[in-house]
């Protein structure tokens, strides 16, 4: 079995109109042996970029740390965030500097320009890049995952269509493959500013809210941008995978968790959320 198999992975990303998607399986394991079922794969460097990696858990975290640490020099240094474009070829210089003892991990990083266009690429252990314009995938499951997002994508999605698209291909891949599974992390990240005349938050925050989709005993977990009902608090809903109703939907202040949620009744609701029926 090859070393980056051992621990199985599951890692797709897919873009979409002016957004995109950046999901992964929530497995750790040993060969054939489970031993979390709620791994991070997918990690955020700022609000507009993400990357997951996939391959040894133990490098990819070593590379996720010095990555975070690239980051924040380029941070101090210039005073701005780093574009995808820029972080892509941090993330393939730091593999390349490596390759005699290499990272065993395959990135996959996607992010928003600054013109909001999305951009999604993958390397291998040594940093050789593949750009791409639809989805990119990586990890034990690539294959299926290859297929399933072949079969679903549709270019210039909206968000919620790319939701459902990303987890239906993540959930198909996964079924067929043994070393990764046990559910997903779905993050789908665009630019609302502006939307229906409403404020809102600026893409993915820690503020933002949580969205669980259960579908077939397995937990979907989507955290996107929180539209802002007011200055502090954010809408969050639970839905099923279909979007054709909301199953719960409530609000909570930004100082608060999901746990002390209050429920809303249709009353408070503003008409904007009909977007998501």
């Amino acid at each position: 079995m090859s070393v980056f198999e051992y621990n199985g992975s599951a890692i797709v990303a897919m873009v979409g109109k002016n957004c995109f998607a950046i999901a992964s399986d929530r497995r750790l394991g040993v060969n054939l042996q489970t031993v979390a079922t709620d791994f991070q794969r997918i990690y955020k460097i700022h609000d507009k970029l993400f990357i997951g990696l996939s391959g040894l858990a133990t490098d990819a975290q070593t590379l996720y740390q010095r990555l975070v640490f690239r980051h924040k020099l380029y941070q101090l240094r210039e005073e701005r965030d780093m574009k995808p474009e820029t972080f892509a070829n941090l993330v393939s210089a730091v593999l390349y500097e490596k390759r005699f003892g290499p990272y065993f991990c395959q990135p996959v990083i996607a992010g928003l320009g600054d013109d909001d266009k999305p951009f999604i690429c993958t390397m291998d252990s040594i940093g050789a890049k593949e750009l791409a314009k639809d989805f990119v995938v990586a990890g034990s499951a690539f294959e299926s995952l290859y297929g399933a997002c072949e079969a679903f994508f549709k270019p210039d999605m909206e968000p919620d269509e790319l939701f459902e698209v990303v987890s239906q291909a993540l959930l198909a891949s996964v079924d067929r493959d043994c070393l990764s599974g046990w559910g997903g992390h779905i993050y789908i990240v665009e630019n609302p500013e502006g939307k229906d005349g409403l404020t809102a938050a600026p893409l993915i925050s820690n503020r933002a809210p949580d969205l669980f989709c259960q579908t077939r005993g397995l937990e979907f977990e989507w955290k996107r941008s929180g539209f802002v009902v007011n200055e502090s608090y954010y809408f969050a809903a639970k839905v099923n995978l279909t979007f054709n109703h909301i199953i719960w939907i409530g609000y909570f202040h930004e100082s608060e968790s999901l746990e002390v949620n209050q429920v809303l009744t249709h009353d408070h609701l503003s008409p904007w959320i009909a977007n998501l029926l």
